[in-house]
């Protein structure tokens, strides 16, 4: 990665001795920047600016932060600024590359070069600067060149896996025998259930949900939550005959390479292993032809639309780079990033969408209230109404499909 030296400000380093400056402080014992806070151990430090000063072209005394490769003199500022890395263990990268004097004088007036522009950088970090070198015919700002650091910064991209949370197979309704067997369960559970006479209907429903959830994921069971892809796209056409192949021509394989005698013997274990190939290769090929003739049969009904439909939507989801964003903006436009912000920045939305007023005349129209009697729902109205429900939509909030209803 190349960085580039941006000076802003005209910082100055500070001395962290004594007050002659003769003794820095070490970080362990408590008054270094760890101490406050401010960088963690963990955290990669790259300081660079103007710091005025002048760290020499020898390293005398400060051999484990000056590299021994800087240009001019050094003078006091010069030497409270290597007191200082050497407090935090920081390391001047400038000086740890031979270049020209030109690749290392960063200000120049006239017949007056000095080396006061510097990157500071952890000691242990150091093996990752590659290069650091001044641009002499690059000006930064006026008098002062650009100076850039070549540094690589390894890191490790961790790719969130997507798990599905399991579901109920409700699919397997559709077959006779799962059908049965569910419908037969659940009306035992009725004739088991108490009298809901007392119960409100919320309750009723409730007790009612949660028979029937539990029944189908007795009977029909759940998926795994891995999601179908890897089962439709790469091994749908996988049997018995075609492992059996492939575990031929395998060790086949072993056989030809592990074979050290003469030229004849491995010839006819190379021939066995071209024969155990060609036959892999065949019933692969027959595998699949099968597999995607049933496949096109299928597709003739709905249920096959269906399937086809399922497979392709778990394709486009399988070659998103971004599943779920997890940033957005605030009121200002700064991104949030933090789980606690992105919380905060919803509430305040919704407080704002729910409480605001529109403009009305604040008079409600009420409507004659209803004072005569009201029929029973018929056993006739329920079947009317789950009737006129399409099949093979997706559930509601309470998880269970249409078919339940209809079984």
């Amino acid at each position: 990665m190349r960085r580039n030296k941006k000076k802003s400000t005209r910082a100055r380093a500070s001395p962290a001795g004594d007050a002659q400056g003769h003794h820095p402080v070490s970080v362990e014992s408590g008054r270094g920047l760890s101490h406050h806070g401010r960088v963690r151990q963990s955290e990669e430090i790259c300081i660079g600016g103007d710091f005025n000063g002048h760290v020499g072209a020898t390293n005398e005394g400060y051999e484990r932060v000056h590299g021994g490769w800087g240009y001019g003199n050094r003078n006091d500022d010069g030497d409270q600024l290597l007191q200082a890395a050497t407090t935090f263990n920081l390391a001047v990268a400038n000086t740890w590359f031979q270049k020209r004097p030109e690749h290392l004088i960063t200000y120049k007036s006239g017949n007056h070069a000095t080396q006061i522009d510097y990157f500071l950088i952890k000691r242990s970090k150091l093996v990752c600067v590659k290069n650091c070198e001044v641009l002499p015919g690059e000006a930064l700002v006026t008098q002062h060149r650009l100076l850039l650091m070549d540094i690589t910064i390894s890191y490790k991209y961790l790719r969130r896996k997507n798990r599905l949370s399991p579901k109920i197979r409700w699919r397997m309704l559709e077959t006779d025998e799962y059908a049965g067997r569910f419908r037969e369960i659940m009306i035992e559970n009725i004739l088991e259930m108490k009298d809901m006479k007392e119960k409100s209907a919320n309750d009723c429903w409730d007790e009612m949900a949660n028979s029937v959830r539990k029944t189908a994921k007795a009977v029909l069971g759940e998926s795994k939550g891995k999601g179908i892809i890897d089962k439709d796209t790469l091994s749908w056409w996988w049997n018995e005959n075609v492992q059996r192949e492939l575990k031929e021509k395998k060790n086949a394989f072993k056989k030809w390479q592990l074979e050290r005698g003469n030229e004849s013997e491995r010839q006819a274990r190379k021939n066995e292993y071209r024969e155990c190939k060609k036959k892999a290769t065949k019933a692969v090929a027959i595998a699949r032809s099968d597999a995607q003739k049933r496949l096109y049969a299928a597709l003739d009904g709905p249920r096959g639309q269906k399937e086809l439909y399922r497979i392709t939507r778990a394709r486009e989801e399988r070659a998103k780079d971004i599943k779920h964003v997890r940033c957005m903006k605030n009121e200002t436009g700064k991104v949030l990033m933090r789980d606690d912000e992105i919380k905060e920045r919803w509430k305040i939305y919704f407080e704002k969408l729910m409480n605001e007023e529109n403009d009305w005349n604040r008079v409600i129209n009420r409507k004659p209230e209803n004072v005569g009697l009201v029929n029973e729902i018929s056993m006739y109205e329920v079947r009317e109404a789950v009737r006129s429900m399409k099949s093979g939509k997706s559930e509601g909030p309470d998880g269970i499909p249409v078919e339940v209803w209809k079984i």
